[in-house]
């Protein structure tokens, strides 16, 4: 230790890290985590580009990563959180229609449900997805296997049946069952599958999407008395649909 007389103002400003930034940074050195891969990256930014999430195109690798390490280096888990968080985001404001997610508010939600210790696959199958495709006559089993993609190791499988099951049960597809009971009567369909409940489901959001965009251009061409937050919901609406219609578009007819 030094022994000297203080000279004035010698110790006056910090000339040191705080001891919290030194062991943060040892400990980020010598256990790093692990890098993002390219496929990763690609995967993830491309699922929120399709799902609208706003702030996709300008989201940086260090946010992606950040995601992804936090859902044990999983991209999909990344879209099973999403559409978790969605639906927390329509129940807060208390939509009739899911509301565009931002980055920041997956950053911000992502970060509180890993000191929970939160894995959102088993929560969005057990939750929304058996409940939810269970009601239109599908057998339980099969659809936790083919949620967890088990049939064929299919993944694609997979990913398509946990976004119908988390579509159909959506506040704006109140009514479902029995529309689709008259889809299956009218298509004089013998053995109802669940590609036939994702067509009704498909044509349903193009339907209801095609509402909210009249409904929107109504608003603008009236020159109707708004106020701004409730304007800002809408179009968070509008474009969150948007979102649904380009998942529906990629999961179930394949387009890229």
């Amino acid at each position: 230790m030094p022994t000297h007389d203080r000279y004035p103002g010698e110790y006056d400003e910090p000339d040191r890290d705080s001891d919290e930034d030194v062991i943060k940074s040892i400990e980020k050195y010598l256990n790093p985590e692990p890098a993002l891969p390219k496929d990763d990256a690609d995967a993830i930014k491309d699922f929120f580009t399709r799902f609208n999430v706003k702030g996709a195109a300008a989201a940086g690798e260090e946010d992606l990563s950040e995601l992804w390490n936090r859902f044990s280096q999983n991209a999909s888990l990344i879209k099973d959180f999403s559409y978790i968080m969605s639906d927390v985001k329509s129940d807060l404001h208390l939509s009739a229609f899911p509301l565009q997610l931002t980055i920041a508010e997956l950053l911000e939600y992502s970060a509180e449900m890993s000191k929970m210790d939160f894995s959102p696959r088993p929560w969005l199958i057990d939750h929304d997805v058996i409940p939810n495709l269970k009601r239109f006559g599908f057998d339980e089993d099969r659809i936790k296997r083919n949620a967890y993609g088990e049939i064929y190791d299919n993944q694609r499988a997979g990913e398509s049946t946990r976004f119908l099951g988390w579509l159909t049960g959506q506040r704006f597809l109140s009514g479902l069952e029995a529309k689709f009971e008259n889809f299956v009567d009218e298509k004089n369909i013998s053995r109802p599958a669940i590609k036939h409940l994702a067509a009704l489901c498909t044509l349903e959001v193009l339907d209801n999407l095609d509402y909210l965009k009249k409904q929107q251009r109504r608003r603008l061409n009236n020159d109707w008395s708004i106020e701004a937050e409730s304007q800002a919901r809408y179009d968070e609406a509008v474009m969150a649909m948007e979102g649904i219609k380009n998942m529906c578009m990629s999961l179930f007819r394949g387009q890229k």
